[in-house]
Formats: C-alpha cells, sequence, structure tokens
C-alpha cells in the first residue's frame, strides 16, 4: 500500500508542475508563432501611451513639437489659424493616412531633386540623411533640417487612425519646410 501512494504523490507532483509550467509555456508559443506581429506592435510602444485616462498617442506631442519647431523658422505663417490650411482638392477623396504619406512622398522628392541640384548623389541614402547633407554644405539651416526630422518622424509614426486635424497640422509643418 505505501508503494501505491508513493506512485500516487509523485503523480500528484507531475500535475501540480505541469500546472505551474503550462501558461509560461504557452506564453512562449503564442509569442514565438506571432513573433513578426509583437514586434511591431513594440516598435509603435513609442507612440502610445495607456493611463488612467486612457490610450492617448504621443503622436499628437510629436505634432506640437514639430509645429513650435517650425512656428520659431516661418512665424508669421504658423500665426494662421490650423483651420484656415485646405488640404489639395484632389486629395480630399483619400484618406488622411494616404494624404500623409502622399507629402512625405513630395518631401523625399523635393529632397532628390534639390540634392540633383547641388550634385549630391542620394541614392544610397534616406531622406533624413540626405537633409542632414543639404544642412553640413550650408544649403539648408540646422532648424529647417530639424523640421524635415521631425516631418518623417511624424510620417513614419502615423497609423491608419490619424485624424483629419492631426493631418492638417502635419501639412502645416510639411508647408514650414523650406527648400
Amino acid at each position: 500500500m505505501s508503494e501505491n501512494t508513493v506512485t500516487h504523490s509523485t503523480f500528484e507532483l507531475v500535475i501540480k508542475l505541469v500546472e505551474v509550467i503550462i501558461w509560461p509555456l504557452c506564453l512562449f508559443v503564442i509569442l514565438l508563432i506571432y513573433k513578426h506581429h509583437f514586434a511591431k506592435a513594440f516598435q509603435r510602444l513609442g507612440s502610445i501611451k495607456a493611463d488612467a485616462t486612457g490610450i492617448s498617442m504621443v503622436f499628437d506631442q510629436k505634432i506640437e513639437a514639430a509645429k513650435k519647431l517650425a512656428q520659431q523658422i516661418v512665424p508669421k505663417q504658423m500665426q494662421k489659424s490650423g483651420t484656415d490650411i485646405q488640404v489639395d482638392d484632389e486629395n480630399l477623396n483619400r484618406h488622411p493616412y494616404e494624404q500623409l504619406k502622399h507629402l512625405q512622398f513630395e518631401l523625399e522628392n523635393k529632397l532628390k531633386s534639390f540634392a540633383k541640384t547641388y550634385n549630391i548623389p542620394f541614392s544610397n541614402l534616406n531622406p533624413i540623411q540626405l537633409s542632414n547633407k543639404l544642412k553640413e554644405i550650408g544649403v539648408i539651416s540646422i532648424q529647417n533640417a530639424k523640421l524635415i526630422e521631425s516631418f518623417f518622424d511624424i510620417a513614419d509614426t502615423a497609423d491608419r487612425h490619424i485624424t483629419p486635424k492631426q493631418l492638417i497640422d502635419c501639412k502645416t509643418i510639411y508647408d514650414s519646410i523650406q527648400l
């Protein structure tokens, strides 16, 4: 009878061990299966803040910081209210995210054509590196290079949930860039 008690006791220990290990093991398997999705989510954690008031975007803070920088560069333009700025008629039917990506594409092309004018090879440079090159040779100001970097940071951080007001703010920043 004591042999049966020892076996039963060992079996109970194995069950308890499985109970303790199963949740971390399941979590590990889920993380392993969805690692690409979790990696993308963790990249965006810098742009999302969750607290007692709910979830808010640090995205708005980036826009406000860029607007302040733009105001230092072009103070007269920035004194207009944001509602005075309209998005191009051809873009009115497009989603704000798509419009922001279009502005990003336009700025990249402007930087490339500006680099061509000054004979700067740009094929291996991203837009921020290109603006830094233009800053180094004195073609654009330090503040303008920072504003360009801020705009690209905002455009890269944005997701499909961008609001029309945020788009107007981004357009204000875009319009303040002097190229």
